[in-house]
């Protein structure tokens, strides 16, 4: 896994290079700031999130795979919040938000992990997750973004399917 300031550095090579001259054509000024890691729902690096600002405000991205091949590159399609969190940038929320989100809904019982922010199934489905525990144990992954919370049991894949 490559560092975050490799991963910055991949991000500069790519605006540098015209790979992403189109995307930011408008926004000559902007600077790629620190790298972000994303996880893997089993809490494993993954790949980095490399906020574009202009301004103090965040427009873009780019994701680097941790091998430093460019992934992705691109707007963010809105104006930009200002920087500081870029984890609520992807999500929209910040992991306190997240976290509290869940924590209103937690059964008898249960307690809740700090979120991580990963990616559930492709690269580019970025959110937050909460996992929850029952005597100790594993009992629900709970995922957080802007648009709402969705769940499944601790450990099951995106796409497996429980056998009855």
């Amino acid at each position: 896994m490559i560092s975050a300031a490799q991963a910055r550095q991949a991000a500069v090579e790519a605006l540098d290079s015209g790979l992403a001259a189109r995307e930011f054509a408008d926004q000559p000024d902007g600077v790629w700031d620190e790298a972000v890691l994303v996880h893997d729902i089993s809490s494993g690096p993954s790949y980095w999130l490399v906020p574009y600002r202009v301004e103090g405000r965040v427009v873009g991205f780019a994701r680097v795979l941790g091998d430093g091949r460019l992934l992705a590159i691109g707007g963010t399609g809105r104006p930009g919040r200002p920087l500081g969190d870029y984890p609520r940038e992807a999500t929209g929320l910040s992991a306190e938000e997240a976290r509290l989100a869940v924590a209103g809904a937690l059964e008898p019982g249960e307690v809740a992990t700090a979120p991580i922010f990963v990616h559930d199934g492709p690269p580019g489905r970025e959110a937050w997750l909460v996992e929850t525990r029952r005597n100790g144990e594993p009992h629900r992954w709970v995922f957080v973004t802007a648009a709402g919370t969705y769940q499944r049991p601790a450990g099951q894949l995106l796409g497996d399917t429980v056998e009855a």
